[in-house]
């Protein structure tokens, strides 16, 4: 009788993990190997067979790690079921010790609850990895099903910002920022900032600069550093606030944002002791760390302080406006390889002219869609010897240049068209 009763409690988990908990191959395969196991602990042959249940047991854990690796199960997850392989050894080389019958279901019922259960993919989860594959409406009708039965202030907010940004579903600035309102009510820290900012700039709510702040405060007060960048923003221009400037909350609200690494904090602190406090070295400082948190800008912003800014400006001013502006080139950002081929094109001393040098790296600034660029193009285009000369190309580089309002694009193909290198006549 109790060889039948644990028979028919097992038989029962079976099926309830076929109908309910199992997603993948994988899972079936595993349980599937379990239960006949199981079964088969009743006859002799296979308590005697040793290769047998080897098998079987390399066969589970082959088909377990190939589902830890496919569904990204985490660390806790599998300490939480690692007794199951590590305290029961013998269980799991015979599967079949009678006088374990109940430590075996217990471990067999824990393994499926806790591994299936948490490597079940949350909808949200899902939602955003589509989000990242730019597939919005297929987010937008899973958070739309998700939140009929569950109150989750994390799907109001991302809804708020598909309907708010007109991804995957018609824009609708309103209905974005009521998703964004409903997310902060429910204490969802990221939408305060969202809240904010349908106040602030009066998109989807009608603008009232008193409700922003409120909500970015309270963004601020909860650890969120774009609530803290956006209340350091208006204290610094004042403009919204009865044009009353408070340089003091200025400072605090984008020091707290780019202590919480927030780029764009880092960067316009940088601004700020640069142009309003005048302590260039704290200034320096602060780009700096805006650039190691990934806003490259701050490299050829650096640069242009030590080439352009000082006034008694020397040979090493140079070389770390260059140094600045290599770093600004590794990180891939098209103002420094503007101004760094500006340096090689114009031979600026200590740097000798270098044609080539320039016209790579104008080229691949060009290339990322900085219009200046094309202005240093145009004229090697157009007087270089080290590339081949192209008329047509350089006066069609100049007026790119020219359209984006590139102040050295206009004064050189002036000289050129004096100089009757381009042919001016109809321009």
């Amino acid at each position: 009788m109790k060889r039948i009763f644990y028979i028919i409690i097992f038989s029962i988990v079976f099926v309830i993990y076929l109908f309910y908990f199992s997603t993948s191959l994988t899972g079936i395969i595993q349980i599937s190997i379990v239960w006949v196991s199981f079964l088969l602990s009743f006859y002799e042959f296979y308590d005697k067979n040793q290769k047998l249940k080897t098998a079987l047991l390399f066969l589970f854990i082959l088909v377990f790690g190939i589902e830890v690796f496919t569904k990204k199960i985490s660390i806790e997850s599998i300490s939480l079921i690692w007794p199951f392989f590590s305290k029961n050894k013998e269980l799991l080389l015979s599967l079949t010790n009678k006088l374990k019958y109940k430590k075996f279901l217990f471990l067999t019922i824990l393994y499926l609850t806790l591994f299936n259960l948490e490597s079940k993919e949350n909808p949200i989860d899902t939602a955003l990895k589509n989000m990242e594959l730019k597939e919005y409406y297929k987010s937008y009708e899973i958070l739309n099903e998700y939140i009929k039965n569950n109150n989750s202030p994390e799907a109001f907010n991302i809804l708020g910002w598909l309907y708010f940004n007109g991804k995957g579903v018609e824009k609708d600035e309103k209905k974005g920022c009521e998703y964004f309102k409903k997310a902060a009510d429910d204490g969802f820290v990221k939408a305060y900032y969202n809240v904010g900012m349908c106040y602030e700039y009066g998109k989807g709510f009608e603008y009232n600069i008193n409700e922003a702040i409120k909500y970015y405060e309270k963004g601020y007060e909860n650890g969120d550093s774009k609530s803290s960048y956006a209340l350091g923003m208006i204290y610094l221009k004042g403009c919204k606030i009865e044009g009353k400037k408070d340089m003091e909350k200025a400072i605090k609200y984008l020091h707290y944002s780019c202590k919480k690494s927030l780029a764009n904090g880092c960067y316009k602190l940088g601004d700020l002791y640069m142009s309003e406090i005048k302590d260039y070295d704290k200034g320096i400082k602060y780009y700096e760390k805006a650039a190691k948190k990934g806003y490259c800008k701050a490299y050829s912003t650096i640069g242009d302080y030590y080439l352009y800014s000082k006034k008694d400006r020397k040979e090493k001013d140079i070389k770390k406006a260059v140094k600045y502006y290599k770093k600004g080139v590794e990180c891939n950002d098209e103002i420094s390889m503007y101004k760094l081929s500006f340096i090689y094109f114009t031979g600026i001393k200590p740097f000798e002219k270098d044609d080539l040098k320039a016209f790579d790296l104008a080229s691949k600034s060009a290339s990322l869609g900085y219009k200046p660029a094309y202005g240093i193009l145009g004229v090697i285009y157009a007087t270089s010897d080290k590339i081949e000369k192209n008329i047509d190309k350089a006066s069609e580089y100049l007026n790119i240049a020219i359209n984006a309002n590139d102040t050295y694009s206009i004064f050189m193909k002036k000289e050129l068209c004096e100089r009757k290198i381009l042919n001016c006549l109809n321009q």
